[in-house]
């Protein structure tokens, strides 16, 4: 029979340890506190170089400072320390055996069939409003993170015990439990005012206790709240005229009237978001950390695009899609689409699954598994969220462009107009241009200072002067320049509008103010593909192979299925070439043509390219091809679209079209 006495720690309220009867004075250094906490909050083994990064990264010698805390905590933990801290070589844990925490506990109560009212009353008095305060200790940012995301369970389980207190007290139904309730309902609002359950519970409390006016004010007051928080109010009104029905029918009349008010909260004009918590699926002690890390990533980034409009995170990370449906979180946070997704770590690798969801048909658009080996946890955070942050904002574009071609043509807004000129401008045909052209009009009629527009008309220039759907190349050059240097002027955060006017410079010949208009795209928004794409396009004519290579590599991998991918692969078929390895630049080129979109200088860049390799069959085949599409294509075109700024590069490409070219002619 063991004889040993327990040791118990509590959470709860301020932290409390006790061996049997008896509380224990714990140490005075903050950090052996947070110590003795996070072993308490979380019962698998930490692995001692863990806590010597999250709590003691600044400190010199940080396995002694580590050594120095347990040997405290042993003094705390009494006669049963030794047996109480299960210590290993390279881990540290409380065996559970030996140290029981009010948080289990309780948790373990709430999980009974009927669990003891009184029982449950106890746990709600020792809850502290701020709970874990004592470890705000200046750690680092990774016990931070953990730190945040051990309140916001402290914070869910205490929601949960009231509801539960609530719930059983209305049960009994007798006046004296009904007060009980209502205060501990009035607590849940507190904690949570825009919780829909905890918010109707106070209602329905107030209506049977303190009648039909007092709850009505309380439920004004509710809906002034949510309308400025910017949720919908749907859900409240509705609750209202239950409540309302079910305690006096004779008001349901005017419950029905306030229903029919209800707004909505708009759909903003340009694509809308909300980053939704992400699901730690378990398997390691700081996956809440990297859950909720990469959601806060997230949001902040995809913030940072212009193009969309990215719901607050304190209002997103209310809801989840274990709770609630995905048009009814769209419908109450007023977004059109949903990220959300889980987080998994092993002790040697990551895996983060991400989804895109749109949200009134609660179909999903985009789904992707990125797994990482385990080196730093902010970096590869880091790196997770920048890829999957590259990924999003070209599905949500898609999904955009997709979704506005559906819509009649008569009703389109300036951001619908918008998205509906990219999709026709993506086609590279001269109809397709024209289209775009007045898309964007209609834009910049409805609004003039749209600056993704401006942006838009500079890349229609650029296209009629590109592919020589023009007799004015140079006016259309300086119409680019223009409306690029417009949109520039109207937002100069958007990457969009600095990639648009180097683009316009290239075609100008001014090569080196284009790249650094593209390294100011590529400042804003360091994941901007179509960014990284134009400077590895640009760079390879402005003789930086060797640079800009990386440029192409990043594209190809942050939007492996852009609309431009073909752009991507002949600029690399290109690079090859000049530096000398034609055989690897023909491959390139080949697989440019291959891609949909491939207007027709692709197939002159390939018949180059294979003619500089020595494959002149496959050159000839190329020239035909290239005849067909377009069959005015001269090599002068081909000098002023694609404008070297080393007049050897424009000669040992231009010269071997030529070759291939008069072969069959």
């Amino acid at each position: 029979m063991d004889t040993r006495e327990p040791v118990h720690i509590r959470l709860l309220g301020p932290l409390t340890v006790s061996v049997g009867e008896a509380d224990r004075e714990l140490p005075k250094s903050r950090k052996t506190r947070a110590l003795l906490a996070m072993l308490a909050l979380e019962p698998e083994a930490h692995q001692r170089s863990t806590l010597c990064d999250w709590i003691w990264p600044d400190t010199a010698d940080p396995r002694g400072a580590l050594r120095w805390s347990l040997t405290k905590l042993r003094e705390v933990l009494g006669d049963a320390g030794v047996e109480a801290l299960v210590s290993t070589r390279d881990s540290i844990s409380l065996d559970p055996a030996r140290v029981r925490t009010d948080m289990r506990e309780l948790q373990q109560l709430l999980d009974s069939e009927q669990p003891d009212v009184e029982a449950l009353a106890e746990f709600e008095r020792r809850f502290d409003r701020s709970p874990l305060a004592e470890l705000d200790i200046g750690a680092s940012s990774e016990f931070e993170l953990w730190l945040e995301s051990r309140r916001s369970a402290m914070g869910k389980l205490h929601q949960q015990l009231l509801g539960t207190l609530i719930e059983s007290l209305m049960a009994e139904g007798d006046a004296p439990s009904l007060d009980r309730a209502l205060e501990y309902a009035r607590t849940r609002v507190t904690l949570d005012p825009y919780d829909n359950r905890a918010n109707a519970d106070l209602l329905r409390l107030l209506f049977r206790r303190r009648g039909r006016n007092e709850a009505r004010e309380a439920m004004e007051r509710t809906r002034r709240r949510l309308v400025e928080a910017g949720l919908s109010e749907a859900t409240l009104l509705a609750d209202w005229r239950a409540i309302a029905e079910a305690t006096e029918p004779s008001l349901v009349v005017a419950s029905a009237s306030l229903v029919e008010t209800v707004v909505t909260p708009e759909l903003p004009s340009r694509p809308s978001v909300a980053v939704l918590a992400f699901e730690d699926l378990g398997g390691h002690e700081s996956g809440g950390v990297l859950a909720e890390g990469i959601s806060t990533d997230l949001a902040t980034r995809l913030a940072q695009l212009r193009g969309l409009f990215v719901v607050a995170r304190a209002s997103a990370r209310r809801f989840s899609l274990n709770e609630h449906d995905a048009r009814t979180i769209g419908a109450r946070l007023g977004v059109r689409y949903l990220v959300h997704g889980s987080t998994q770590r092993t002790a040697d690798r990551l895996r983060v699954t991400a989804n895109l969801i749109e949200a009134d048909q609660g179909s999903e658009l985009w789904s992707e598994r990125f797994d990482r080996p385990l080196g730093d946890l902010f970096e590869v955070q880091d790196d997770l969220a920048n890829a999957i942050v590259s990924e999003l904002g070209p599905q949500i574009d898609q999904a955009e462009m997709d979704r506005v071609r559906r819509l009649p043509t008569e009703n389109l807004d300036a951001w619908e107009c918008f998205h509906r000129a990219m999709w026709h401008s993506y086609r590279f045909t001269a109809d397709d241009n024209e289209l775009a052209y007045g898309f964007f009009q209609r834009a910049l009629l409805q609004d003039p200072h749209f600056a993704r527009a401006h942006a838009g008309l500079s890349f229609n220039h650029f296209s009629r002067a590109f592919l020589s759907a023009t007799d004015d190349v140079p006016g259309e050059v300086a119409r680019s320049i223009e409306f690029g240097e417009r949109a520039v002027s109207y937002d100069s955060r958007d990457a969009m509008g600095h990639w648009a006017l180097g683009r316009a410079r290239f075609l100008n010949r001014e090569h080196d103010a284009a790249m650094g208009a593209l390294d100011r795209a590529l400042v804003v928004n360091p994941n901007y593909a179509q960014g990284h794409y134009s400077r590895g396009f640009i760079g390879t004519h402005s003789g930086l192979m060797l640079e800009t290579i990386d440029n192409l590599t990043m594209a190809e991998r942050l939007s492996p299925f852009d609309p431009m991918l073909f752009g991507v692969l002949s600029a690399r078929g290109i690079s090859l070439t000049i530096q000398g390895r034609a055989e690897e630049g023909a491959e390139w080129a080949l697989k440019a043509t291959r891609e949909p979109n491939a207007h027709f200088y692709i197939y002159a860049i390939a018949a180059a390219s294979l003619e500089l390799a020595g494959r002149h069959a496959e050159a000839e085949t190329m020239c035909r091809e290239l005849l067909t599409r377009r069959p005015d294509f001269t090599i002068e075109k081909y000098a002023s679209s694609f404008p070297f700024k080393d007049d050897a590069h424009h000669r040992l490409m231009s010269e071997a079209m030529l070759r291939a070219w008069s072969r069959i002619r």
